[in-house]
């Protein structure tokens, strides 16, 4: 693969602590993740953000019980699904506690927002329409989730998946492997720890230790680069960025 494929990562700020640990272990390996409140500026539109789920490879779908109450979140699947190929595109990550398996699980979702569709059509039924643009439009969203979030929850308790410790255990393996990144776990995890290391000097000493057990890589010289930046060697650092790419 010439190009690294871009992720877009959807979760529920509930969550947000795995969302940070994954968007901050893809940037040591190089690949490129796409993550609201790192690219959201004040007072830029977030549903104008929640489209670009669309234009990126893959979208790594954060599926807690928050996730699937969250208008926000459930938004972004509805924009996915605009795209004939979209199940290609899910990379899915289940809380073990979300019960999605049965027909009762997710009647469960059903009917929450098949309620939140007539609590908002009740508080609106004497009000002149005319002035409840905007609101008729949250109603249909939530009319439109109902519809679909039988099929979507169907689809992922159909597919392989795994929780988000599974997932982080395995190095993310089985995300790179769908991704066509070649890429080794224990290299990964050593490349992980070597990050964490404060010490500069001792940074670039682990780095040629690295490198004598494990083949170049992208993720490698992203670090590498980093680290002479650190150093102010910006020629070595320029070096380094342009072999990883």
């Amino acid at each position: 693969m010439t190009e690294k494929p871009t992720i877009f990562i959807s979760y529920s700020w509930q969550t947000m602590d795995i969302a940070d640990k994954i968007f901050n272990d893809f940037q040591v390996i190089g690949i490129p993740i796409i993550k609201d409140n790192q690219e959201i500026s004040y007072t830029e539109s977030i549903p104008n953000f929640m489209k670009r789920i669309r234009d990126c490879n893959y979208a790594l779908l954060l599926i807690s019980d928050n996730y699937l109450k969250s208008k926000n979140c459930l938004n972004e699947i509805l924009e996915l699904q605009k795209d004939e190929n979209h199940w290609d595109k899910i990379l899915p990550i289940v809380w073990k506690e979300t019960k999605i398996y049965s027909a009762i699980d997710r009647l469960k979702y059903i009917k929450y927002w098949e309620q939140k569709t007539k609590e908002l059509e009740s508080a609106v039924e004497n009000v002149d329409p005319i002035y409840c643009g905007e609101i008729y439009k949250e109603i249909k969203l939530f009319k439109d989730i109902a519809f679909n979030i039988d099929e979507f929850l169907k689809k992922i308790s159909d597919s392989l998946h795994f929780s988000p410790e599974d997932i982080i255990e395995r190095n993310y393996e089985p995300i790179m492997k769908k991704l066509g990144v070649d890429y080794e776990p224990l290299a990964l995890t050593e490349l992980l720890n070597i990050i964490l290391i404060k010490n500069l000097e001792h940074k670039e000493i682990a780095l040629d230790e690295y490198i004598q057990k494990y083949p170049e890589s992208g993720f490698y010289y992203s670090i590498k680069g980093a680290t002479s930046r650190d150093l102010n060697n910006f020629d070595k650092a320029v070096y380094y960025y342009e072999k990883g790419f």
